[in-house]
């Protein structure tokens, strides 16, 4: 128990005895006998507290502290016990009597949050913070008689929350930067925080010297040699009398900061000493730090300047190897025009000859080297970051029209069977990139393909996750091919690499499909995965992010009422058009035979529930599609019979044709593998629109027949290549269109001049005047509507947009595909 006179005076510690022992009598509060109750209590309270807690009471604000309170006071204790707060905090009173006399004003506790002093408590002005409260002291009557003050002081918080934005600010701060703009950048970060850091000054290595050309160094630019072999050996920054050497200097002590990179002392930064700090082993670890940022800095800005060098040195090989690709497909292109286009249109004669299969081969052949040539500049393009994404509408029964027509000769040839199924809740209309995800789409066939000597070949799409308008589509194409061994599964998507070198020598191709594929389909957003199984087949699934163009756009059509025959031997078709027909409401049979189909036929007569629509195979064993029709038309020869035939690849026309000759009306053509859009398009247009023509689907059509849109048209070909030329105009000829020939920029341009156009085709490359440089010249002088396409051998990504930016309004490539050139012009002719 202290020796104290009066028991409110109890606490921790020596101090509430030396307060107990001042001399009250003789201050601004009296005798401690005389105190008021409130007073007594508040010194009670105030000496028992373990935290810092001070009294200030009275008119003067006569200061009483406990123990916790007394590292607050610093060199001033004892002195201040009983003083009034003008006395005791001299050099801050003007701010802390504006604080006090705010509590008495109002009459309520005001809190401070890390509020700053400078005060004298150790011998010298130092910057101080603390987090405090003001809480006015009330006796019984209600009248304030005192203020209790509980403190914490945070000054080093603070400190090292600033010093801790510093370091983040110079971090952040130097990044990117060469090492000649570091010095620079470094110091204007540093200027920034002059409370902390009142100057500083980098200091950099040459011929064996440091040296500092910034006008803030005038004084000192150029560190004594002492100094230089102390920072080579010391292990921690001391306090160093700059005015020894300056005397001038902004401050009176620095400390001395080397910067290493790679083992070697490359600078040296000098940093000057905030007077109103104390100097202790904290601030000596923050300039220690900020050397150490300087450094990480100053390496990783030569390691990027080293990497920034290589991918200098990078680029120009990509753009010299992107050049060599470009001029290669250029040259390539030209000549391959010539055999692709001159091969097409002898084909496209309905003729038989005995050298029309060596043609088919040629043409096919020019179009695989076509693919190899597009398989290159594609990886060359993506390895030099080049493809971008192009986001737009369009249709997925299109690109799986396309792809089922591009595909379906290679198969038939192949005598292998080719499907499409598709989900029910498939959107038909979506947002994305339809080239890069036809291009891989395509690319997986074709792979299916090239890999499959028999069975089929089966593509299909699932609608996936969906989130308001995003939605997720599953792509699945599985074949019944060679498959793929377990260990070479996790090379396939590495570029040049097969399977098995033998499979290149066996098939072909130059290993970079599947490379390419895997690159786009993480371009678009989506994944990629191939499961295999050797000598079983493969299943490749890639799954992508779209943005759906309608909230509601399903093929939900109904036939409820109809019923139907579905004659196939393939059980995989039948059971694809069985779902299909399932989800219209068409009651349905499926059979597998002729035989089984012509049973099925007499039971539904005899039942008097007989057929509303017979969808046949062309090709079904033992007796055809059009010879069961035929018989199927004698059962009941009083009713009519509407027949749809299921036809492959260039059938269309033959099929027609025996059925003219067999006098059978076939009410619809469709083309396999089947397209649900396509199927539903004839029933609806038999059974919904009697008075329509019924549609044939579209397969693989003749010139003729693609270009019968554009029959009238006057187009201006412009083009300096007498082959390209014939294959233009024998393409357009066909299809009814007047052609005029320009053979350079310049007759174009006076050609236009002088008479009207529906459309220009325009070469790129031609002497006196080349196509983008006359595309301007056209503009300039018809400002007018009219669609001017490119059509060039030049392909790569910067044609397409120089081309756009000319004023062109389409891209076609050599060699020229008829599908594209048609869709095009129609496109543009609309």
């Amino acid at each position: 128990m202290q020796d104290v006179p009066y028991p409110f005076f109890l606490g921790p510690g020596s101090l509430p005895a030396l307060v107990a022992g001042h001399d009250w009598q003789h201050s601004e509060l009296g005798p401690c006998a005389d105190w008021s109750p409130t007073l007594k209590t508040a010194v009670s309270i105030c000496m028992a507290a373990h935290s810092p807690m001070a009294l200030y009471w009275g008119p003067a604000y006569v200061l009483i502290y406990n123990e916790a309170w007394r590292p607050i006071a610093g060199h001033r204790h004892p002195d201040v016990i009983g003083k009034p707060a003008a006395q005791a905090w001299s050099e801050v009173w003007s701010d802390l009597k504006d604080l006090f006399d705010g509590v008495l004003l109002e009459g309520k506790s005001h809190l401070f949050e890390d509020a700053p002093f400078t005060l004298f408590r150790h011998g010298f002005a130092e910057d101080c913070f603390f987090s405090f409260n003001l809480s006015p002291a009330r006796n019984e009557a209600g009248q304030i008689e005192g203020i209790i003050n509980t403190v914490r002081e945070t000054t080093f918080q603070v400190q090292q929350q600033l010093r801790g934005q510093i370091l983040s600010a110079l971090s952040e701060g130097l990044t990117g930067y060469e090492t000649g703009k570091m010095t620079e950048v470094s110091l204007e970060v540093l200027a920034g925080f002059s409370q902390t850091i009142p100057w500083a000054c980098l200091y950099g290595e040459a011929d064996g010297t440091y040296v500092c050309s910034q006008s803030g160094a005038a004084g000192l630019t150029e560190i004594p040699t002492a100094w230089v072999s102390l920072a080579q050996s010391q292990n921690k920054p001391e306090p160093l009398a700059i005015r020894l050497f300056w005397p001038g200097a902004p401050v009176e002590q620095v400390a001395l900061v080397p910067i290493w990179t790679a083992k070697t002392l490359t600078h040296i930064l000098l940093v000057g000493i905030n007077p109103r700090t104390y100097y202790d082993a904290s601030y000596q670890r923050f300039f220690c730090q900020i050397g150490q940022v300087l450094s990480n800095a100053l390496t990783t800005a030569e390691t990027l300047q080293m990497a920034q060098s290589r991918v200098k040195d990078l680029e120009e090989l990509n753009r010299a190897k992107t050049e060599f690709f470009s001029n290669i497909s250029h040259e390539i292109r030209t000549p391959m025009t010539a055999i692709l286009g001159l091969s097409d249109l002898i084909l496209d004669q309905t003729i038989e000859d005995p050298n029309r299969d060596l043609l088919l081969k040629i043409n096919q052949s020019a179009k695989n080297l076509i693919r190899i040539l597009n398989d290159v500049l594609d990886y060359a393009k993506l390895g030099s970051g080049r493809i971008q994404i192009q986001n737009e509408p369009f249709s997925l029964d299109t690109l799986l029209q396309q792809s089922a027509d591009l595909f379906s000769a290679d198969m038939n040839q192949k005598g292998m069977d080719f499907f499409i199924e598709v989900d029910p809740q498939l959107p038909l209309h979506v947002i994305g990139d339809s080239h890069r995800v036809s291009q891989v789409l395509n690319n997986l066939i074709g792979n299916a393909i090239k890999f499959t000597e028999k069975g089929h070949i089966l593509v299909s799409l699932k609608k996936l996750d969906r989130e308001g308008d995003d939605v997720w589509i599953q792509f699945t194409v599985q074949d019944t091919g060679i498959g793929i061994r377990a260990e070479h599964l996790k090379h396939l998507f590495k570029p040049f690499k097969q399977a098995d070198g033998s499979i290149t020598r066996r098939f072909g191709g130059t290993g970079l499909g599947l490379a390419i594929c895997k690159q786009l389909v993480t371009l678009l957003g989506g994944t990629l995965t191939i499961e295999s199984a050797f000598g079983v087949g493969t299943e490749m699934v890639f799954k992508l992010p779209f943005r759906l163009q309608h909230s509601d756009d399903v093929l939900s059509q109904q036939f409820s009422g109809l019923k139907a025959l579905v004659v196939d031997d393939q059980s995989i078709s039948l059971a694809i058009i069985g779902n299909y027909l399932k989800r219209w409401g068409i009651e349905h049979r499926l059979c597998a035979s002729g035989i089984e189909a012509l049973e099925c036929v007499q039971q539904a007569e005899q039942d008097q529930q007989p057929f509303d629509l017979f969808l046949l195979d062309w090709k079904i064993p033992s007796i055809n599609g059009l010879e069961l029709a035929k018989r199927i038309q004698a059962l009941s020869a009083t009713r009519p019979h509407p027949f749809f035939l299921m036809v492959t690849a260039f059938g269309r026309e033959r099929v027609m044709a025996e059925a003219a000759l067999m006098q059978l009306q076939v009410d619809g053509v469709v083309t396999k593998p089947i397209i649900p859009s396509a199927l539903v398009s004839c029933i609806q247009k038999k059974f919904q629109n009697p008075g329509t023509p019924n549609p044939t689907s579209r397969g693989a059509s003749s010139i003729q027949e693609l270009l019968a849109p554009l029959s009238g048209k006057k187009i201006l070909l412009v083009e300096d290549n007498p082959i390209n030329i014939l294959v233009a105009k024998g393409y357009l000829l066909r299809g009814g269109v007047e052609i005029f020939v320009a053979r350079d920029g310049i007759e174009a341009v006076e050609m236009v001049a002088q008479q009207p156009f529906d459309a220009v085709l325009m070469d790129l490359h031609m002497p006196r005047l080349g196509g983008l440089d006359a595309t301007r010249k056209i503009r300039r002088s018809q400002p007018g509507p009219l669609p001017i396409i490119a059509m060039t051998a030049s392909v790569m990504e910067t044609d397409r947009q120089a081309c756009l930016a000319a004023g062109m309004d389409g891209f076609i490539c050599k060699p020229i595909e008829i599908e594209e050139l048609a869709a095009t012009l129609c496109r543009v002719l609309r």
